[in-house]
């Protein structure tokens, strides 16, 4: 997207990924998504050090995942409303409704 994060996608509901085939080089990523009821888009994020994404709005209700894939050097917050929440080590989680006013 820009030098702050990137999106690299495994599924969105709707719309082929026609750049790479996801099934071949994610099967249990994908698979595991596919799981999920009616999701309805999945992605490895990647965001810079010491960077951010911009308070923004969503206009349709979706749940949001967050795992976190590896030890950070500092840490990730996620806001949410009211709510803050650190992801700092593996395995850290947070899940989030983002249709918020």
């Amino acid at each position: 997207r820009n030098e702050a994060w990137g999106a690299f996608p495994l599924y969105k509901n709707g719309f082929e990924i026609k750049w790479y085939n996801v099934n071949e080089v994610f099967p249990i990523a994908l698979s595991n998504t596919l799981k999920a009821p009616n999701p309805y888009f999945s992605a490895f994020v990647k965001l810079a050090p010491n960077k951010g994404i911009k308070d923004h709005k969503h206009r349709e209700r979706h749940l949001v995942f967050h795992l976190c894939l590896s030890d950070l050097d500092g840490y990730s917050e996620l806001c949410c409303g009211d709510e803050r929440r650190i992801l700092k080590n593996q395995g850290d989680w947070v899940i989030f409704d983002d249709l918020h006013d």
